[in-house]
């Protein structure tokens, strides 16, 4: 485990490194950008109406005339440039998620439209990570299946009617499935997870391939330290910086080594990177969630006792010090990447902290959805008619 400490290490002394941003950076040009957006939203469902039936989303025609509004918004809203987008398309970005859902429906059909929207957001990282390695796009067994491991163990070690002792217990048997193999399922479920491990173990033995092994005991050995933040008597009994990086870290880590069993130094420190910023978003997302079932995390901590102004502030210095000091962009796929994933970081983040507005004073709210890309209503769309009708596309 020297190397994943050595990683972990790099981030947190990063981390400690980085000083707060002293004021909220200005994206400009609000009212234009939140006119796109409900643009967007009304063009989408005016598409999803004329192309009701899987027949005619199939059509070509359908289809390009759906890229085109996606690309003129990305290019006029969100500033990624119309080459990114073709890039992206030629690239299988949009083919390799369609295949990806194909095959949930096949394999299982009773897979709710959230668990599917979880295994999307894998995807999509493994697809960034496919690009920023010069890989082709393509939908693998292991990257289906590890995909699939999020909705199907994340929700089982996230529920908090489960006890710990199940949870310990689910992972060493989990443990043994990873490291060996030769280990029956408990249940159906279980089963499902176990066949997942199959379905990357194929592809990469362990005894040819011990990096992929060692990445997703990694990862559950990040979950199982997680089980330590439930209901902590005390602040000091666990490093939450440690262990929301090494989680985060690991999962992403993970995530690269599925792409072809191996990784550069750069790669790695780029995944790992990519995975502690992801993280931060997704404690930040579920915040009053993790207070409620008694979780403790960076941001519960910080929620509770005072506002999360400044811990936001070092996180967003912290995501301008990764994408420009430690982001290689030697290649076009890196370039259209880079443009990408800082939107949608940045998105995500703004989605995130729009959520918990209760954490911030009131002056830093304000300030930051004055200088923000979209207004919060016109952003709002994700929640409303739209998303029901994608979901009952999915």
């Amino acid at each position: 485990m020297t190397y994943y400490n050595n990683l972990l290490t790099f981030y947190k002394e990063r981390w400690y490194a980085t000083r707060p941003q002293t004021s909220i950076k200005s994206i400009g040009q609000q009212g234009r950008r939140s006119r796109g957006l409900k643009n967007l939203k009304r063009q989408i469902s005016q598409w999803i109406k004329t192309n009701a039936t899987s027949e005619h989303y199939q059509d070509p025609v359908a289809q390009k005339q759906l890229k085109n509004l996606i690309i003129t918004f990305m290019d006029q809203s969100l500033d990624v440039p119309p080459w990114v987008c073709e890039l992206l398309d030629q690239e299988a970005y949009y083919t390799t998620t369609e295949a990806f859902i194909k095959r949930v429906h096949l394999e299982a059909p009773d897979m709710v439209f959230e668990d599917i929207v979880q295994a999307l957001r894998n995807l999509w990282v493994l697809i960034s990570l496919q690009l920023y390695m010069d890989c082709p796009l393509q939908l693998t067994n292991p990257i289906y299946g590890y995909s699939m491991l999020y909705p199907l163990t994340d929700n089982y070690l996230d529920n908090p009617s489960i006890s710990i002792e199940d949870k310990r217990a689910f992972n060493q048997r989990f443990y043994q499935k990873i490291a060996h193999g030769k280990i029956k399922p408990c249940n159906t479920h279980e089963a499902q997870i176990f066949h997942m491990i199959d379905l990357i173990h194929e592809t990469y033995p362990r005894e040819a391939y011990p990096e992929v092994t060692n990445s997703l005991l990694a990862i559950l050995d990040a979950q199982n330290k997680s089980l330590n933040q439930q209901d902590l008597s005390n602040l000091y009994e666990v490093d939450l910086l440690a262990q929301t990086f090494y989680k985060g870290g690991t999962s992403v880590l993970a995530d690269a080594y599925l792409i072809n069993g191996q990784l550069t130094e750069n790669q790695a420190q780029f995944a790992y990177g990519y995975g502690v910023i992801l993280q931060l978003a997704d404690d930040l997302q579920d915040l009053e969630n993790d207070l409620h079932d008694h979780h403790s995390t960076m941001m519960t901590t910080q929620g509770t006792y005072k506002t999360l102004d400044d811990l936001t502030k070092k996180y967003l210095a912290f995501i301008d010090d990764f994408f420009n000091d430690l982001y290689v962009s030697n290649s076009k796929k890196q370039a259209a990447l880079k443009q990408l994933l800082m939107v949608s970081v940045e998105l995500l983040l703004f989605s995130a902290t729009n959520q918990q507005t209760d954490h911030y004073s009131k002056h830093y709210i304000k300030a930051y959805n004055k200088k923000s890309r979209f207004n919060k209503k016109s952003f709002n769309f994700l929640n409303n008619r739209l998303i029901q009708q994608i979901k009952t596309r999915l």
